[in-house]
């Protein structure tokens, strides 16, 4: 994942180390410890001062980039956590994965917010759209609309024939793209809490 600065870039894998590389000549700038071997997750906050990761053994670990030391640790989920997403004003993260659970954390806290009720699916990715807003991407290919503060969902959006590997908003669009090798753009209307496909991307050989 890359900073928002598109300064540093964060990798992590199948060993327990979270590696910061320049954008600008693919140096290695840091490198930190995660919490467990096989992280499958990596984010940066909105202004490029924290780096979270997690993976396996469903613990959260957050660095303070700057100051290259651990800021938080943050324990709830029981299997391996698959994807992270920060709020857009950094205040909190969302985590969800294997245990088929997405839960929210005070970034400065380092307290579990909510936890959005539990549904029969692995979640594979997340984003926040707005401060309150967060859509889940699932293994029964579906995504998921939730309202953060109530816990209460408020749409699921059907198209994908694959598990749902990736999300990413823009102002006015949600993005996904699934194990179905297709991409699809959603317009959400936040204000009557709907959502419409309005473009399939090409299928990817």
């Amino acid at each position: 994942t890359c900073s928002s600065n598109q300064e540093l870039i964060a990798t992590v894998g199948f060993d327990s180390q979270v590696r910061l590389f320049s954008a600008a000549d693919g140096s290695l700038k840091q490198k930190f410890d995660g919490p467990c071997q096989d992280l499958r997750g990596v984010k940066f906050s909105p202004d490029c001062s924290i780096v979270a990761a997690a993976g396996r053994n469903g613990i959260i670990r957050l660095w303070n980039v700057r100051h290259k030391e651990v800021a938080q640790e943050l324990t709830g989920h029981t299997r391996r956590i698959r994807a992270l997403a920060f709020s857009p004003d950094g205040t909190q993260l969302a985590s969800a994965g294997e245990d088929r659970t997405t839960r929210v954390w005070d970034v400065a806290g380092g307290r579990e917010i909510v936890a959005l009720p539990t549904r029969p699916a692995k979640v594979m990715s997340l984003a926040f759209y707005a401060a309150d807003r967060i859509s889940t991407g699932c293994t029964d290919n579906r995504i998921r609309i939730w309202n953060v503060e109530t816990g209460r969902q408020l749409q699921t959006l059907e198209g994908h024939t694959g598990s749902v590997a990736c999300l990413a908003w823009q102002p006015g669009l949600l993005a996904s793209g699934g194990y179905d090798t297709t991409v699809r753009l959603w317009r959400l209307d936040n204000l009557a809490e709907r959502a419409n496909r309005v473009e399939e991307g090409p299928t990817l050989n």
